[in-house]
């Protein structure tokens, strides 16, 4: 059986693009607009990985979707995708290796699917 991967992005074009991506390496991706809808899938099933955008339905939903999976759905990585480092001129990727940003990984968009892909598996492995 495949792993699972929740896709929480609200950009439709992009999450296609991980989707086909994360399908193409023989996982099972689900895509979730919304951090709520994520929360909600997650308490019936956990997935392998959560892939996130930090900006979602609302200011910062994303960040709160994180910290949730990581305290509620112990051993779930998480891999945050976005690029809010060029809104707000901060550095969010230096967030990770202190535990404030809940997440195991950070990527700036652009990033290509490929390479969320790689990051995911690595973190899988």
């Amino acid at each position: 059986m495949s792993k699972r991967v929740f896709i929480v992005e609200d950009n439709a074009a992009y999450a296609g693009e991980l989707r086909t991506a994360f399908e193409g390496a023989g996982l099972a991706p689900e895509v979730y607009e919304t951090a709520n809808a994520a929360i909600a899938a997650i308490q019936n099933a956990s997935p392998a990985i959560v892939v996130t955008d930090a900006m979602l339905e609302d200011l910062g939903s994303g960040f709160r979707l994180s910290r949730w999976v990581k305290e509620n759905a112990a051993g779930v990585p998480v891999v945050m995708v976005t690029g809010i480092d060029a809104l707000t001129g901060l550095d969010f990727a230096s967030r990770v290796t202190s535990g404030e940003l809940h997440a195991d990984a950070y990527l700036k968009k652009p990033v290509d699917a490929a390479t969320v892909v790689a990051k995911a598996q690595s973190l899988l492995s």
